[in-house]
């Protein structure tokens, strides 16, 4: 290494610090070298792809340019009658005015679901679905044609609109209750937390009595009056843990987690005292029968509900039958 000159006996750059100096020069040149690397290949992909996005154009433009709005030659329809209408001879006729396969590039045709005609039939012949003949004439000739061709050719297959948002298949629209769908999800993960920790539940089953027979007399308004009115007190005295669900017709569903059957009895003497009185009021006499049932230790929920449905029948059939009670229990 060349003598490093030195000023009053002293080196002014040692020889390990020139050491260190030239390696981070290397390092450095290193560094800017990989990065005017990465930069020139990023150019080339743009490039590429800039490349591969001009042929895709023009390879629409000639499948465009492959379809001209032209009448096919006379010698090219050889079965037609000889007195055909003057105007009907203005036809476009599908096989001559389409080409081949063979002219079109197979990825576009699989792209774009082009199937090919069949030969000798002409488009103004072609039955519709029902069956009825229709003409079609010049029209690619007519003012906006080519636009509103390009904006049905646009459109995303399988695309129905909808009038408004989809309902909530968990939500009884009627009531605001939970659906039979939710009731099932639900009461199949209560029975699975109770055969693991064997926790106290309780389930209730209510149905409204006579709700037929107002029907009947009256028209299904008053009785869609009457379910959101009794699902409002079943919610009202539950708790925010339990669940509540209208199951179709006059059928209730109510699932009381962390409650044996002395505190299911409590709720529904509260339901029933808050719905008896007005429900049998009206020109429709109405009557809320409900049942209720704990499943055992070893047992599980599904029999316990079965129980809770026995009972409900049972007071059912207990009931006042009076002129406006309706005798028949499966209404």
């Amino acid at each position: 290494m060349a003598d490093v000159p030195a000023v009053n006996g002293k080196d002014l750059v040692s020889p390990e610090q020139l050491t260190y100096i030239l390696i981070a020069l290397i390092v450095a040149g290193l560094a800017l070298g990989f990065l005017v690397v990465v930069a020139l290949l990023a150019r080339r992909r743009d490039a590429g792809s800039s490349r591969e996005a001009d042929e895709l154009v023009a390879a629409a433009q000639a499948v465009r340019s492959a379809y001209p709005a032209q009448a096919a030659p006379a010698s090219t329809v050889a079965d037609e009658p000889a007195d055909e209408p003057a105007d009907a001879a203005a036809a476009v006729h599908v096989a001559g005015a389409q080409p081949s396969a063979a002219d079109l590039d197979a990825d576009l045709l699989d792209a774009l679901d082009v199937a090919p005609p069949a030969r000798g039939v002409r488009a103004a012949n072609a039955p519709s679905e029902t069956g009825r003949r229709f003409t079609v004439g010049d029209r690619l000739h007519e003012p906006g044609a080519e636009a509103a061709i390009a904006g049905f050719l646009a459109l995303e297959p399988r695309r129905v609109p909808q009038e408004g948002p989809a309902p909530d298949p968990y939500i009884d629209p009627l009531t605001g209750l939970d659906t039979l769908l939710a009731w099932e999800r639900t009461l199949a993960e209560e029975n699975a937390r109770y055969v693991r920790y064997r926790h106290p539940v309780s389930v209730v089953v209510a149905e409204i009595d006579g709700l037929g027979r107002l029907v009947d007399r009256f028209g299904a308004e008053p009785a869609r009056r009457v379910l959101p009115a009794v699902g409002d007190a079943m919610r009202r005295y539950a708790r925010r843990t339990d669940r509540v669900a209208h199951v179709g017709g006059g059928r209730f569903l109510i699932l009381l987690p962390e409650t044996d059957e002395v505190a299911a009895i409590n709720y529904v003497e509260r339901v029933r005292v808050a719905c008896e009185r007005w429900l049998e009021s009206g020109a429709v006499a109405l009557h809320l029968s409900m049942g209720w049932a704990s499943p055992t230790p070893v047992g599980e929920i599904d029999t316990a509900l079965r129980v809770a449905e026995e009972r409900m029948y049972a007071e059912r059939r207990r009931a006042p039958r009076s002129g406006t009670v309706d005798a028949d229990p499966t209404r």
